[in-house]
C-alpha cells in the first residue's frame, strides 16, 4: 500500500524534472516544494496510522484485565488478597513440580501436559507480579 502511494507522487516528480531540465528553475523548485510537502504529509499520515494501530493492539479493556487477574490467582491456587511473598512462595513450589527438567521420567504425553501447566503457571505469576508493580 505504501509503494502504491509513492507511485502517485511520481508524475509530480517527472514534471518537476522536466521544468528543471528545460531551464525553468522557478517552476521546477515550486513543483519540488509541492512534492516534498505531499511526501511529508504522506509520511505523517502513515506514521499516525502506525501509531494508532500499535496503540489499539496494546489497549485491553479494564474488565478483561480484571478477570485475567482473577484467573491468574486461580491458576496459582491463591486468593486475590495474597501478598507478594505468598505469590512467590506458591510459584516456586508449583514451578518445581511442573518444570520440564523435573519430568524426565514421564511419558511424552505427560511431559507435554507438564510443560503446558508450567507455562500457564509462569505466565500467571508474571502477570500478577507486573500488575502489582503497576499499582
Amino acid at each position: 500500500m505504501i509503494q502504491y502511494k509513492r507511485l502517485a507522487i511520481l508524475p509530480i516528480l517527472l514534471v518537476a524534472l522536466i521544468f528543471l531540465i528545460s531551464g525553468s528553475i522557478l517552476f521546477g523548485l515550486i513543483f519540488t516544494l509541492i512534492l516534498g510537502l505531499m511526501y511529508a504529509d504522506f509520511l505523517r499520515r502513515e506514521l499516525t496510522a502506525a501509531r494508532e494501530k500499535a496503540r489499539s493492539k496494546q489497549h485491553t479493556p479494564e474488565k478483561e484485565d480484571h478477570t485475567a487477574r482473577e484467573e491468574d490467582y486461580k491458576i496459582l491456587g491463591l486468593k486475590p488478597e495474597a501478598n507478594l511473598t505468598e505469590v512467590r512462595r506458591v510459584y516456586k513450589n508449583l514451578a518445581s513440580q511442573f518444570h520440564p527438567d523435573t519430568g524426565l521420567y514421564l511419558s511424552e504425553a505427560q511431559r507435554k501436559t507438564s510443560e503446558e501447566a508450567f507455562l500457564k503457571i509462569r505466565e500467571a505469576h508474571d502477570r500478577i507480579i507486573n500488575s502489582r508493580r503497576k499499582d
